[in-house]
């Protein structure tokens, strides 16, 4: 009885079948997709348009940061004026883009540092701590350097008056001026940085930290003044230089030295090893380069992030596959988190289940 039974249904079931195909004829090859794998289908389409739009909104925001870095554009969004500033003063930050476009920026220092555990965000948040200091050193250094190189110029558009070029900024007018009168003139640094040309009769030489030395130039200025007017006679073989220079309209200045000795040097000079133009005895002692204004690290990570600062490029701390803290530059690359280590195990998984739906 059974057996009938089973009978019965398999020729009902083909019978089915053989209707349904005659009523809904399929061509060869064709077939109807289940509704689960159609939905995986749609969800990853969906999927790969929003990470496309995820990428041009970040060139776009990478491309305007990096116009405000060369000065390009004004910042005109809050993220802008927020990364401009960050950027500028070497402080690690993120760009962030949420799944309705919106750009952010986070401060390491200060942020959620969401998509890291506990232990990083720590690592991280110190780091940026520790980078302050650092930052302070290459402002400075990057400041003394500016100057020198101001100084430089200023030699360099010494030689072009002395080529009858015209003098067009305040400090060469006045240069040309004390050089016309035969006073001691020499290029100098104004507190606020700017060139400038300082008559050596009316000058205090506070640029000197040695107080000693500051003394001898004092009392070679009063004794170089009583020597031009007339009241005083020639007798020393500085003395003699300089009234040389002063007959001949020349330029000069009084400084020290190497043995500390009052002597007389031109504003124009060329470094005998280089044969370039140098400002090197121009440069007050502040000024000058010393093994304590060097910058010493201890990691990979801060050499990386000073290179970045001292260049005005944006960057973050973030951890390389071995978990060691690095200094990445902010680009598309870390901005989209591409290298970072990724688990495909669930991906894998998902995609065996998507081809068994």
């Amino acid at each position: 009885m059974v057996n009938s039974i089973s009978g019965f249904v398999g020729i009902q079931h083909s019978v089915s079948t053989l209707l349904d195909n005659i009523t809904n004829p399929k061509k060869p090859g064709e077939f109807t997709p289940k509704a689960t794998g159609v939905i995986n289908i749609q969800t990853t389409l969906d999927n790969a348009k929003q990470d496309a739009t995820k990428q041009l909104i970040i060139r776009g925001a990478l491309n305007r940061l990096e116009g405000i870095r060369q000065g390009l554009i004004d910042p005109s969004e809050d993220w802008e004026t927020t990364a401009g500033y960050l950027m500028l003063t070497g402080q690690p930050f993120r760009l962030l883009v949420d799944e309705v476009g919106n750009i952010t920026t986070e401060a390491q220092i200060e942020g959620d540092l969401d998509g890291y555990n506990d232990v990083q965000k720590a690592a991280i948040r110190q780091a940026a701590e520790d980078f302050k200091s650092m930052g302070e050193a290459v402002d400075l250094q990057n400041t003394r350097e500016g100057f020198r190189s101001k100084l430089v110029g200023a030699v360099i558009k010494l030689v072009q008056l002395e080529q009858h070029f015209p003098a067009i900024e305040q400090w060469e007018k006045d240069f040309q001026l004390y050089e016309d009168i035969g006073v001691p003139v020499k290029v100098a640094l104004n507190a606020d940085g700017e060139l400038i040309a300082l008559n050596q009769l009316d000058h205090d030489f506070s640029e000197y930290e040695n107080e000693e030395d500051q003394l001898k130039l004092l009392a070679a200025r009063d004794r170089l003044e009583r020597i031009i007017d007339g009241t005083a006679t020639a007798s020393q073989l500085w003395e003699f230089t300089a009234l040389g220079y002063h007959s001949d309209r020349d330029n000069y200045f009084l400084g020290l030295d190497d043995n500390g000795d009052v002597a007389v040097f031109s504003n124009v000079r060329i470094d005998p090893d280089t044969s370039q133009y140098t400002a090197d005895h121009l440069i007050p002692d502040f000024l000058k380069v010393s093994n304590d204004a060097e910058i010493k690290t201890t990691a990979q990570w801060q050499d990386d992030a000073i290179s970045l600062y001292q260049d005005n490029r944006p960057f973050m701390f973030d951890f390389d596959y071995t978990g060691q803290l690095v200094t990445r530059s902010i680009d598309f690359n870390s901005v989209m988190g591409l290298h970072k280590p990724i688990d495909r195990s669930d991906l894998i998984l998902q995609a065996q289940l998507n081809l068994l739906a």
